[in-house]
């Protein structure tokens, strides 16, 4: 394409990623679209990620003056970052890709020329899954074009919460002034998503699978339950709560759902591993005040929220996992 189309921003935060980042910016500086404003944001990682990045950069030297490495001045987060990088964003559109992931070399071109064709504030597209020795699709199965519905289906979590994944008007974070709370670095993703869907004017759907998720690393991470991450994870919850509590009785039942997924979430967490006992009470308050009207979420999450004790808890997620095991 020629510079005469719409600047994208591609918004990219760094922190140790060394092992990934280059499969990624080759698949950014490899894109199919020429108009490309590139924005890394390092939050001071402590590998050789700029490193990497700089390296790869150098076999693209048609990239270069469309590059910018912002660095910060101490650690801030994820929330932080990606403020950062929206910040500073010069394109009509953006995009954000996490620097241990990579998209299709067509991925900017196609969502474009999507954008354009319907007029649209967001562009939504589908994904793949990797895990080790497993990839999975990740579909918008039921997107639906109608504003209030996608925005209830994403507080409900029936959507994908991800921020990644779409290609976004940029006014829409600024004239709403949308910006992530600096202390939510763990679901930061859910708070924004739905926040930028019920501002928009019109969405659309490309159903082409984009986005390649790493979930390689997944027991370094997911597997292991803190009290931090639940805790930000709530706020989340909070800060949705607050947003839409004068936007209609519809989008806060939907939320409900979407507690009930986090909870269920939550909990499944916690029974993986030993020292998760002196948090299940507190999980279990939080689910006593769920409206279980509005809970609709799968029947093996569902059930986790009836499960009465820790030890009930551990035996259910051994007996989930090793039926995930046979299913495989």
């Amino acid at each position: 394409m020629q510079n005469t189309q719409p600047v994208v921003s591609i918004l990219v935060p760094i922190y140790g990623v060394e092992k990934y980042i280059a499969r990624c910016v080759e698949s950014l500086f490899g894109q199919t679209y020429d108009n490309i404003d590139y924005v890394f944001v390092d939050d001071c990682t402590p590998d050789n990620s700029i490193t990497v990045l700089k390296n790869v950069l150098s076999n693209y030297p048609n990239r270069k003056d469309s590059v910018r490495i912002i660095r910060h001045k101490k650690n801030q987060g994820l929330a932080v970052t990606r403020n950062t990088a929206v910040a500073v964003a010069k394109g009509e559109f953006l995009m954000h890709v996490d620097s241990d992931d990579w998209i299709e070399l067509n991925t900017v071109e196609l969502c474009v020329k999507k954008m354009i064709e319907t007029n649209s504030d967001i562009v939504y597209f589908d994904g793949v899954l990797h895990k080790p020795n497993l990839t999975l699709p990740i579909r918008h199965n039921h997107f639906t074009t109608k504003i209030k519905d996608e925005t209830c289906r994403i507080l409900a979590r029936k959507e994908s919460v991800s921020i990644w994944g779409a290609l976004i008007r940029t006014a829409l974070y600024i004239n709403n002034k949308i910006v992530l709370k600096e202390d939510l670095n763990n679901g930061e993703d859910y708070d924004i998503t739905p926040k930028l869907c019920y501002n928009a004017s019109s969405i659309t759907y490309l159903p082409e699978s984009l986005y390649h998720y790493n979930f390689l690393n997944e027991d370094s991470y997911s597997h292991v339950f803190s009290q931090k991450k639940w805790e930000q994870t709530w706020k989340v919850i909070e800060d949705l709560h607050d947003y839409f509590s004068d936007k209609g009785q519809e989008y806060l039942n939907a939320l409900i759902t979407g507690e009930g997924d986090v909870l269920s979430r939550i909990l499944i967490d916690i029974g993986k591993y030993d020292g998760g006992k002196k948090y299940f009470n507190i999980i279990r308050q939080r689910v006593k005040q769920l409206d279980m009207r509005y809970v609709d979420n799968p029947i093996l999450y569902r059930l986790v929220l009836y499960i009465p004790s820790y030890v009930l808890l551990q035996v259910y997620c051994k007996f989930s996992s090793l039926l995930k095991k046979k299913v495989k």
